[in-house]
């Protein structure tokens, strides 16, 4: 059995972390632990990280959503791991990340603005994209908040894969993780081999043991987004939609 070198899955948040997850412990021998999650904040300390991230062994990823660095970069370099950074639109991200909050995840700042002072979904994603600054909060808009995790979606060493192309369809799918395969493992598995991963890593997949999940369409963002809520994104991260590909211009 081939001996796959350590790997971090990174993400931007509610971009289908736990769908790769399942993915990827589909594979024989491959596993992750609670201990191997990192988080926006851990950057700071990076003498922790880099003894974390250096007893990740052979055979286990760890994952997250890591801020890129030149200090990460250089930890994941030195080290030796391998990184897969999972993006998905944007302003899918907006409405996922809304529900996430307001249902979910009670120790999030907004949580009590959200819930209890905005009423309307409309309201809520107005909030999450305009940010919010006033006495009791101080949120970034959605732009400040994506923008520390992009710098990877362009490093060399890392693998960029889309969540779309995890859902889009059976065909890619499967092309995505083959590409995933084909990276974490330097293209040496035999084809046999690769075709048995693949399945496996397809039947290891079932949203309804991620208690993130919520419906996982692609385009909500088109139901719920009327014109004042499609202008504020424009403003504060329209050009992010170009640059990672969902766009060609803003007349969207």
């Amino acid at each position: 059995m081939q001996t796959l070198p350590p790997l971090l899955l990174n993400s931007i948040p509610k971009s289908g972390t736990h769908l790769m997850k399942q993915a990827l412990t589909g594979i024989p021998n491959i596993s992750t632990e609670a201990k191997n999650e990192f988080y926006e904040g851990y950057r700071k300390d990076d003498a922790a990280n880099y003894a974390r991230l250096a007893q990740l062994p052979p055979g286990q990823f760890a994952t997250g959503h890591v801020y890129y660095s030149p200090e990460w970069r250089s930890m994941l370099g030195t080290l030796g791991i391998k990184q897969v950074f999972v993006i998905r639109d944007p302003r899918d991200i907006v409405v996922s990340y809304v529900h996430f909050i307001v249902y979910k995840y009670p120790y999030h700042p907004l949580v009590h603005h959200l819930r209890q002072e905005l009423k309307t979904p409309k309201q809520r994603y107005l909030a999450i994209i305009n940010g919010v600054k006033n006495g009791r909060y101080n949120y970034p808009n959605f732009g400040q908040w994506l923008d520390p995790f992009l710098g990877w979606a362009w490093e060399q060493h890392t693998l960029r894969i889309a969540y779309e192309q995890l859902v889009r369809s059976p065909q890619s799918r499967r092309q995505t993780l083959s590409a995933v395969l084909d990276y974490w493992t330097n293209n040496r598995l035999e084809p046999h081999v690769q075709a048995e991963w693949l399945n496996r890593m397809e039947q290891n997949i079932d949203p309804r043991r991620s208690l993130t999940f919520r419906s996982g369409q692609i385009g909500d963002w088109r139901s719920a987004f009327d014109p004042e809520v499609k202008a504020a994104f424009k403003r504060v991260a329209g050009l992010r939609l170009i640059q990672l590909g969902y766009e060609r211009n803003l007349n969207w």
